[in-house]
């Protein structure tokens, strides 16, 4: 035996049980052959110690370590359902924007003879007088920038529209103490033409009556993708609790919300697993100075599914606001329970 072996040698019966573990351990997770001359070392007292800390690294390695490669799989499955979430909400928005153009950016088919019924009954239609002083200060704003000629203007328009009403240029009637005026009047008075718009304020397009089937044919093309538009997930590109506005629980926006209950519910329930799983091991590597006891593959998937938990946690905040709770008492007996070790 050379002087070089006889020193590690000494070396070696020096070192207690759980140094030769911790020892073999590292050279185990560096993918190193494991120095088997550290056993034979083994004072007689050391055996019970040498045989507690192998069975743990080999009950860390067993049941808690498939229960890690589990609960990753579940946060990768998880990640594809928020992406799907994701992708509902910027089909939700891109419908929206669809809705809105179609809705106030496109001017509505019309016949003439109905745009010429839709225009008598405008101005026959009667409006408060508050409103109409409001129209009047809002078209003068540039000459009443500031808050005080602003409400200077609008003095000055309530009295001089009270007066004509009193002479009868402007028409309309009293309810109680509030004067009424016809839009038409108002409109004549002000010398301009009365103004036909649509249910959301946007601007007719008018057709000679003959074209009546065309008109037709627009309108129902213009509902159709409207309709289908509606469909879309609209509810996830409010501020508002999506459940709230749920009627149809068939609707993308039910389906949406049903997503964000799962994601809610197994995000929160995973993240306890992993955590119960983590504080057990951190207890088996207290016993090696810190040393994780995991296989180095399975210690970067509780790593990873870790740091992906957290940032799913971060994206769902945009769609509903919850916390990560830490493991409950059964969580960790679960665990506890897959690594139950001997007794030596």
């Amino acid at each position: 035996m050379s002087s070089g072996e006889k020193r590690l040698k000494r070396l070696y019966s020096a070192l207690s049980g759980q140094e030769r573990v911790r020892a073999m351990l590292i050279n185990w997770k560096a993918g190193r052959e494991v120095d088997l001359t550290l056993i034979p070392e083994l004072a007689y007292g050391q055996i019970p110690e040498y045989c507690r800390l192998t069975a743990i690294i080999k009950a860390a390695n067993d049941g808690p370590a498939h229960y890690i490669v589990v609960i990753a799989l579940v946060v990768e499955q998880l990640g594809i359902r928020f992406r799907w979430l994701r992708s509902m909400r910027l089909w939700g928005l891109q419908a929206r924007l669809a809705l809105g153009y179609l809705t106030f950016g496109c001017k509505q088919p019309i016949t003439e003879t109905e745009y010429r019924r839709r225009a008598e009954e405008t101005r026959a239609a009667l409006r408060p007088l508050p409103e109409l002083v409001e129209e009047l200060v809002f078209d003068e704003k540039n000459k009443a920038r500031k808050e005080r000629d602003r409400r200077a203007v609008a003095k000055r328009r309530r009295v001089e529209m009270l007066q004509l009403f009193e002479q009868g240029v402007l028409t309309g009637k009293r309810k109680g103490t509030q004067v009424w005026i016809n839009e038409g009047s108002f409109c004549d008075w002000r010398g301009e033409p009365v103004s036909v718009l649509s249910e959301f304020g946007e601007d007719y397009d008018v057709f000679p009556d003959e074209q009546g089937e065309e008109v037709d044919r627009l309108r129902a093309a213009r509902e159709q993708v409207m309709r289908v538009l509606r469909e879309a997930p609209l509810g996830l590109t409010d501020d508002l609790d999506l459940g709230a506005a749920i009627t149809d629980e068939t609707s993308m926006d039910a389906r949406a919300e049903a997503l964000i209950d799962a994601l809610d519910a197994r995000l929160v329930s995973s993240w306890s697993e992993l955590r119960a799983a983590k504080l057990v091991l951190d207890e088996a590597s207290a016993e090696f100075d810190g040393e994780s006891v995991l296989n180095p593959a399975v210690q970067v998937l509780l790593e990873e599914a870790t740091e992906r938990m957290l940032r799913l946690h971060a994206g769902m905040q945009e769609f509903r606001r919850f916390e990560l709770d830490e493991p409950t008492g059964e969580n960790i007996a679960i665990v506890r329970n897959l690594m139950a070790v001997e007794e030596f």
